[in-house]
């Protein structure tokens, strides 16, 4: 309690799990806090280990405050006193009170436990003064995350009148008591509709009062003086169509963004309201030309991730960064989400230069800054680090170092810590990864595996032996299959003849090691779309260099149509 127990500290986390803020916005977000006790505040936090502090060197100077991992743990406990105040404490707004939508949604990581549900839902509220505010809640593997911001790559946008935040009362709650508490009648009926003095657009309400459901629950929402929610599909996603009611069909004219009346309880039964199932392996095409989202076949996959590999020092190469800009922006308008994955410049076996930690900071810090405004979350921190074309094959720690890195330069990402190859070493390889990474490699969230031996030669010793090596520091992470897929060709014994049968009978045998290990894995991107006809050494593609299907093309799409496997 010395730590958090006083009025600010709580109210200072829940105001920057959506990210980095400035000080003047968090003066902005909490009205009541004078200059001297918000700079006092940050300063003790800093101390105590609950923030980061960023100076930059601008005009005017800007300083930037976001959450360490230490205080990133005390978003669940905010969910839980939200759900003891929404329960016991709530009685509506009155007076010059108003409900802070902002505060509500960001305190999202802690309220909504993601199950099985996984996706991408935009929040438009509408304020009265006709000035509008965009939230992006994204539920992924590792948790929930939210910031502020449009998300156009959704998988479902939500927009209304902030009126419509205000549900019926909870049989529960006893708004005589906090009605006498606050100084009113004794014999109040707790009616929460009050007049609201007005204000200006830019200064917040004076006082908030926040109201959180519990996620378990599904509560149906109730009529308000702004009408009953609803809530729009606008494409599917695992757990979340089904939880959305009143969803039209994709042939209502109604523009994406309509003014829907939105309620809080509606927007939890979107994301955790999704009954218990099965474990879901979620799949995508990685490739590096844009022109796979406008063929018609991949269009007809329904695809919603696919994987990028991007030289890490890019952002000095005006072609490769005009290659990876028109690929995320052809990937945005497709709606689809991109893993970024940072490779070498130099596939030379033993050749490619290693980057200073200095460097990747510099260099790949940039290519997140730039990206991520285009959404894109999903981060690898080293391509295949083990092989020898990388080059990070015999140092393991340099590649630990560049996910520590990593995972201060997108906070709130989804990163895949470790990348490896089903190759002689792998083992060694990940121990001395994990050594190096410390505290870091026992919390990361995601490990890639790369396993085209093993699936082309129907094994899965490689991706158990990975899976133990790493639970040997980490008895938690997940695993993504970030680059596999089945041969047509391959300058190697037994795959060095052109066979199209095989290749699809090798994706089956893909899928079959996915869900063999279901357990485990939660993605799985198959290696690429367009194949060369059996012209060159490597030959993987879906499709044929005319863009015409491959029968490996028709075993993706009926493994999608069964479970486990979602877009």
């Amino acid at each position: 309690m010395d730590l958090v127990g006083d009025k600010w500290t709580l109210l200072i986390v829940r105001d920057l799990a959506a990210g980095p803020r400035r000080f003047v916005e968090l003066q902005r977000v909490l009205p009541g806090i004078s200059t001297e006790q918000l700079r006092s505040r940050l300063n003790r936090m800093v101390a105590d280990g609950l923030l980061t502090r960023q100076r930059y060197r601008e005009v005017p100077p800007r300083v930037d405050y976001e959450l360490t991992e230490r205080a990133q743990a005390l978003l669940p406990v905010l969910g839980a006193l939200a759900r003891w105040g929404y329960r016991w404490a709530w009685d509506g707004p009155h007076g010059e009170e108003a409900i802070d939508v902002g505060a509500i949604f960001r305190v999202a990581p802690g309220l909504i436990y993601p199950d099985d549900v996984r996706g991408l839902v935009e929040l438009t509220v509408v304020r009265p003064d006709g000035d509008q505010r965009s939230y992006a809640i994204a539920v992924e593997d590792d948790g929930v995350t939210i910031e502020e911001r449009e998300a156009p790559e959704a998988e479902a946008q939500i927009a209304g009148r902030r009126g419509g935040l205000d549900p019926c009362p909870r049989p529960e709650a006893r708004p005589g008591r906090v009605a006498r508490r606050r100084g009113r009648a004794p014999g109040h009926d707790g009616s929460r509709r009050h007049r609201r003095a007005p204000r200006s657009a830019t200064r917040p309400a004076r006082t908030s009062r926040h109201r959180h459901p519990a996620p378990s629950a599904a509560p149906l929402p109730c009529g308000t003086a702004d009408g009953p929610p609803r809530i729009r599909t606008f494409r599917a996603a695992t757990g979340l169509s089904s939880a959305m009611p009143d969803a039209p069909t994709r042939k209502d004219p109604a523009p994406v963004l309509r003014r829907l009346t939105l309620s809080l309880a509606a927007l939890l039964a979107v994301l955790a309201a999704a009954p218990a199932a099965e474990a879901k392996i979620a799949y995508g095409v990685g490739d590096q030309s844009p022109a796979m989202f406008s063929n018609p076949s991949w269009q007809e996959l329904k695809l919603k991730k696919t994987r990028y590999f991007i030289h890490w020092n890019a952002i000095d190469n005006k072609g490769e960064l005009a290659k990876a800009d028109a690929f995320v922006k052809a990937a945005k308008a497709a709606k689809v989400k991109v893993l970024m994955h940072i490779s070498t410049d130099d596939l030379r076996e033993k050749k490619g230069k290693l980057p200073t930690v200095a460097q990747y900071r510099s260099k790949v810090g940039k290519l997140v800054k730039r990206y991520r405004k285009d959404g894109v979350r999903d981060w690898g921190t080293w391509n295949e680090a083990n092989h020898k074309t990388q080059p990070t094959w015999n140092n393991p720690k340099r590649a630990a170092e560049f996910f520590i890195e990593m995972k201060k330069l997108c906070k709130g990402c989804t990163i895949v810590a470790l990348d490896v190859l089903d190759q002689d070493g792998y083992a060694r390889y990940i121990q001395r990864w994990g050594a190096a990474a410390g505290t870091h490699g026992r919390s990361a969230k995601i490990i890639g595996i790369h396993n085209y031996s093993e699936v082309n030669r129907r094994r899965s010793t490689a991706t158990t032996g990975i899976i133990r090596a790493v639970r040997k520091f980490n008895k938690t992470s997940k695993f993504w299959y970030t680059e596999t897929g089945g041969l047509a060709r391959f300058e190697a014994k037994g795959l060095d003849t052109y066979s199209l049968s095989r290749q699809a009978d090798r994706t089956q045998y893909m899928f079959d090691l996915a869900k063999k290990f279901d357990d485990f894995v939660t993605r799985l991107y198959s290696y690429n779309w367009v194949g060369i006809d059996g012209q060159g050494r490597f030959d993987a593609g879906l499709a044929n260099a005319n863009g015409t299907p491959r029968p490996a093309f028709d075993t993706v799409k009926k493994n999608l149509a069964a479970s486990p496997f979602i877009r």
